[in-house]
Order: C-alpha cells, then structure tokens, then sequence
C-alpha cells in the first residue's frame, strides 16, 4: 500500500512532500502494464510478519518459528526448507529484523489537538453520501435516532 502515494503522484504529474520520509516507489510502469516493467523493490515485508527477496520467502511463524520458502518451486509453501537452507534463513531474518528496528525507529506518536473541536456543529441539510450520489436505491443507517439506528430509504 506504501506505493499508492508515490505513483499517484507520479500519474498526477505532481511532486512527493520532502517534509516526510516517504517509502514508497513508484510503480506505474507496472500498473501500466508497460513493456518490461519491473517491481523497483529488492525486498518486500510483509509488514514484520516476514519478508520477500527474489524467490525466497522467510515467514515468521512464532509458534512455529520460521519458515522459508521457495516461491519458484513451491507456490502454496508447502514445504519448509529453513533447515535445509539456514544461510538464506538467516540473510532474511537479518533484513527481517532491520526493517523492524527501521519502523520502531520511524514510529511517531498519534496526533493530537490541544483544544479540538468539532468541525461541523450543524448538519442540518448536509446530505448524505447516498443523497449527494443521487443513489435512491442505497439503504442508510439513521443516527438521529438515538441509540437504536433504523434503516430508512434514500428517496429521490
């Protein structure tokens, strides 16, 4: 998903913000389906949970413990070849654990407002999404019912 802003950009033809580590790549070659198109990622995590280089997978299992993967040869990973491999096990889990020793040190606390406030204090005759779309045939939840919501018909 960390691809979305930078190739929306890239197609939109507008510049990625330098205020922020941006991880991203673009891939709109691939999403183009251009001739030769190629992933520009050496790596790809799934998120801490293992990580991807090449044809070799390396899942952390926890319970388990790892599991590697050939992807060319095996597709539903289906046999486990850590300890048949344990040099490839190890070179993953290594890039493995620097991503996550990367995302720790990335991690910024969730925002807050000192004094919030609500944005929209009346919403008297602000449509809903289903009103504003024309979309008669959409059902959508009353929330000024109290606590119990009723569904009640768009009508056009």
């Amino acid at each position: 998903m960390i691809d979305i802003l930078p190739t929306l950009a890239n197609l939109a033809g507008a510049q990625l913000p330098t205020d922020r580590v941006i991880d991203g790549k673009d891939i709109s070659d691939i999403l183009l389906a251009k001739p030769g198109a190629k992933s520009p990622h050496d790596v790809l995590f799934y998120e801490v949970e293992g990580v991807r280089r090449g044809k070799w997978k390396l899942v952390d299992a926890r319970r388990r413990g790892y599991e590697l993967y050939d992807l060319d040869a095996d597709p539903g990973e289906r046999n486990n070849l850590a300890e048949k491999f344990p040099e490839k096990l190890n070179e993953l889990k290594g890039l493995l654990d620097e991503h996550k020793e990367y995302l720790q040190k990335g991690r910024r606390p969730a925002a807050f407002v000192e004094n919030p406030r609500e944005l929209l204090t009346d919403t008297e005759g602000v449509p809903t999404l289903a009103e504003y779309m024309g979309r008669g045939d959409i059902q959508v939840m009353d929330n000024t019912s109290g606590p119990k919501k009723k569904k009640k018909q768009i009508r056009q």
